[in-house]
């Protein structure tokens, strides 16, 4: 096909061996990937788009290694466990059950977290209703267009602090914010919550603002931002 001679890409991002283009190669299928190997791998007919398709196929395998296998995407029947996860919160800091439904029904990606199995039960702090109860979870938020992704709510159940949750919740948000394009992660949290404030900074996350009075009973807060990998950096 004219554009470009096509080349091998595997799932790492390393280059094969040149392949000959054939006629039955479409602009349409720009990427095939093959896992009738070890590796799978990606045929690309352009060479001009190789970046591209490069950033997608690495996007995707960073959300597909990231997210762990016990993470999945929150339903509306986990609306009773993600308000009971705000339970200890400060009520100025907690989301109202209407919040969370608004925010399960928008354009965000809510990830969420099953206690920790050595747990009984009924050492967790149980939700309303018949709804499962949750280890953690972590909610973010997009708007069309834009490409910064905003965490709304992390959340950890006391029974599954201590074992690094916060941090693999936060890296996989981040790895779905940039399959979805995203180049940066931004946050809002109290200035008077040291340790969230830490854990975010060992996560990667700068303070870039200070905004007086943002919470309902006059607390200030930080807002504080990460910069995601995209391109060149994202497939390195």
């Amino acid at each position: 096909m004219p554009g470009g001679a096509a080349i091998l890409i595997d799932a790492c991002g390393v280059a094969q061996r040149p392949a000959p283009t054939t006629s039955r190669c479409r602009p349409a299928y720009l990427a095939r990937v093959c896992f009738a190997g070890r590796r799978p791998i990606c045929r690309l007919t352009h060479s001009s788009n190789a970046a591209e398709v490069l950033r997608n196929l690495r996007h995707r395998q960073m959300e597909a290694s990231t997210l762990r296998k016990d993470f999945r995407r929150a339903e509306p029947a986990d609306l009773d466990a993600l308000v009971a996860l705000e339970a200890g919160f400060p009520d100025a800091d907690r989301f109202s059950r209407r919040a969370w439904a608004r925010v399960l029904r928008g354009n965000s990606a809510v990830l969420v977290a099953p206690p920790p199995q050595e747990t009984p039960p009924q050492e967790t702090s149980p939700p309303t209703g018949n709804a499962p109860s949750l280890g953690g979870a972590i909610a973010m938020l997009y708007r069309r267009g834009a490409r910064v992704g905003r965490i709304y709510s992390l959340a950890v159940a006391p029974a599954a602090r201590g074992r690094g949750l916060a941090l693999d919740l936060l890296a996989a948000a981040e790895a779905d914010a940039m399959a979805r394009g995203c180049d940066r992660a931004r946050l809002e949290v109290r200035g008077t919550n040291a340790p969230a404030i830490a854990l975010y900074g060992r996560a990667g996350y700068r303070v870039i603002e200070r905004i007086p009075a943002y919470y309902a009973d006059g607390g200030d807060a930080l807002r504080m931002e990460k910069k995601l990998p995209v391109g060149k950096e994202a497939i390195r």
